[in-house]
């Protein structure tokens, strides 16, 4: 089918032509591994201070990932048969494969980018983005981050597909991006610089769309304090500092120094029916009682100027609606 597939577990035995009953560490390689090892008198286990035997093992490494860096070009599902980083320190074997599996990721490229699969990246230099964050910001822009926030010198060719067992590359070296990089991301506001409305909706939706159940109140929590929304005037504030675009300013000419949600923005939130998320992160409809609410949070709004239009405004208020019932 195309596929790589894994040695069962129970066949991962280490093989002198004929099988063993010796298997590397617990589980075993998740591939065949045939030598002229040195065994014991029943051809069943290996000498595991044997010179002869350490020699091979040490070897193991760089010709398995050497294989690696040929095959994962035309299979995709490469890391299947990728084995642990090591297995235990128990015995001269492990140890020394150990040893040499180290030496071998940090100079054999085998990891396919993901801009070219032919072409191979180290694992020390490789990104994987988990959730998808590529899809949502520049490239450029998003390495910038990652380059400055986390001290790397990496290039956007370094990027590499995401895949089910990124806890073995994070084992190798690979730079995963995941939700523990999520807050850095959203709180760095040089990485939404120059925002587009175009750029700022697929930004929301991404946000949306990539939270599930377990993470979703982290995620909003930290959302609801930065600045990732575009406002009326192109800048970028925080959705507790933001109304929903409306007519009200229009019409209560006390409400013209509020800041409202970019109208185009505003219009595909209510499209895409998202309205109530972004309210549920701080974004609120704008009305006489929610501006009232606003005077009260922001007393710097009321100035000697307009404080006479602010009185007789709250109180026109207080006569026709139910103020103090609804602010409470």
């Amino acid at each position: 089918d195309g596929k790589l597939k894994r040695l069962p577990q129970k066949d991962a035995v280490i093989y002198t032509y004929l099988p063993t009953s010796f298997k590397f560490g617990r589980d075993g390689f998740p591939f065949l591994v045939n030598a002229n090892f040195i065994t014991d008198a029943g051809r069943l286990q290996l000498h595991k201070d044997s010179e002869w035997n350490k020699l091979i093992f040490s070897k193991i490494p760089s010709e398995f990932l050497t294989w690696i860096k040929e095959l994962s070009t035309s299979y995709w599902n490469y890391y299947d048969i990728l084995p642990k980083k090591n297995y235990g320190r128990t015995n001269a074997l492990e140890k020394v494969y150990a040893k040499e599996m180290e030496k071998a990721i940090e100079t054999i490229a085998f990891i396919p980018r993901l801009c070219n699969t032919k072409d191979k990246v180290l694992s020390s230099s490789a990104i994987m983005d988990r959730i998808g964050f590529l899809d949502a910001i520049e490239p450029n822009k998003l390495l910038e981050h990652l380059n400055r926030e986390y001290n790397r010198n990496s290039c956007v060719d370094d990027f590499i597909s995401p895949v089910r067992n990124y806890r073995l590359f994070s084992d190798y070296g690979v730079f995963i991006l995941d939700k523990d990089k999520i807050k850095k991301i959203l709180e760095d506001e040089q990485l939404f610089s120059e925002m587009t409305v175009d750029y700022n909706i697929k930004l929301i939706t991404f946000f949306h769309i990539k939270q599930n159940p377990e993470e979703s109140d982290e995620i909003n929590n930290v959302l609801s304090t930065t600045k990732f929304l575009l406002d009326e005037n192109m800048e970028l504030k925080r959705p507790n500092e933001l109304f929903f675009h409306t007519d009200y300013k229009k019409e209560n000419s006390l409400a013209q120094d509020v800041v409202l949600l970019n109208e185009e923005v505003s219009e595909a939130i209510g499209d895409l029916n998202l309205t109530a998320w972004l309210s549920k992160l701080g974004v609120q409809l704008l009305s006489n009682i929610s501006f009232v609410e606003y005077l009260y949070e922001n007393k710097d709004y009321i100035t000697t100027g307009n404080a006479i239009e602010v009185g007789k405004f709250i109180f026109r208020i207080y006569q026709t609606e139910d103020l103090f019932g609804e602010i409470s």
